[in-house]
């Protein structure tokens, strides 16, 4: 969650950005919190006992991951 937490936080630091500044923030600072997200989730469902409530929560959120976009132009976390 923290991590997530510090994805929300950079969203609300560019909040008044222009749009060129917002997407050097998620280039330079989101997509490596995202990368760093994508490597916790996949060690820790290697960790985690199948059939499990976090093993399909983790799964869930692993099935989804392309979905997100190759490169953070757009906030992934936009309401």
């Amino acid at each position: 969650l923290q991590r997530i937490g510090r994805l929300y936080d950079l969203e609300r630091q560019a909040k008044d950005f222009s749009i060129e500044d917002r997407q050097r923030l998620r280039q330079e600072l989101a997509w490596p919190e995202l990368e760093a997200l994508h490597q916790w989730l996949l060690q820790t469902r290697a960790q985690t006992a199948h059939g499990g409530a976090s093993a399909q929560a983790i799964d869930y959120t692993l099935k989804r991951w392309p979905a997100l976009p190759n490169q953070p132009c757009g906030s992934v976390l936009s309401a």
